[in-house]
């Protein structure tokens, strides 16, 4: 029978399934990645370790993991044709995709080791950990391309719902954290921080940003800076 955090698990994996599939649109769409570089080589690494390396305990939560990886691999290979379009450093761009591999590697052994340690089986703190994470990048990519190019509010907006459904079960297996209670006002506050900055940015490149199949114009390259319009 499953258990209430169980249904929880599944409840967070539709929200980022949806957040998943919408940002593999969007990165057909806009041919640019809709997932940043260092996020995706950290989910691609915890999914990895948590779904087939040191399996979740729970077998519906590990299930998710491999569904999440499953999808993860398509992000990936969009991420390793796209990615080096964007590369503003100057190094060849046939050194993009081992710097990914690289990054993956580091994130697993780091979230393997890191799991040992701590006895942090199914990665629970790794996982809210990498929630930060994704919400400080995503902010960083729309401030560095200037576009919500790859972007649709739609995309944080069930990524971040759809992590709430596991926070009060969070609380029956940390009750003491202090951590987790951090992670949990951080993320929020950042991804609504986030999702007013491109909301802003697609109504100064006239896109609507509650239209979710749009797409941003090809050359947008606007402020973030501007007012708001009245």
């Amino acid at each position: 029978m499953i258990t209430l955090t169980e249904l929880g698990a599944v409840a967070c994996c539709l929200g980022w399934l949806a957040s998943y599939v919408l940002m593999i649109r969007q990165t057909h769409v806009d041919q640019v990645p809709a997932m940043p570089f260092i996020p995706l080589c950290i989910n691609f690494a915890w999914e990895l370790v948590f779904g087939f390396v040191l399996p979740d305990p729970s077998p519906v939560a590990m299930w998710i993991d491999r569904a999440w990886f499953a999808v993860d691999c398509v992000l990936l290979v969009q991420l390793l044709r796209y990615g080096p379009r964007e590369m503003s450093l100057p190094v060849p761009r046939r050194w993009y995709a081992p710097a990914a591999f690289a990054a993956i590697g580091l994130a697993i052994a780091g979230i393997y080791t890191f799991t040992l340690d701590t006895s942090d089986w199914g990665g629970k703190y790794t996982g809210w950990g990498d929630q930060v994470v994704n919400s400080i990048a995503f902010m960083c990519l729309l401030a560095r391309r200037r576009s919500s190019r790859g972007q649709s509010l739609y995309i944080v907006l069930f990524r971040s719902l759809g992590t709430l459904p596991l926070i009060p079960f969070q609380l029956t297996i940390t009750p003491s954290s202090r951590f987790v209670p951090f992670v949990w006002v951080a993320y929020l506050a950042l991804d609504l921080a986030y999702c007013v900055m491109l909301y802003r940015q697609c109504r100064a490149e006239g896109r609507d940003p509650w239209r979710l199949f749009g797409r941003a114009p090809a050359r947008a390259e606007l402020s973030l800076a501007a007012p708001i319009a009245a």
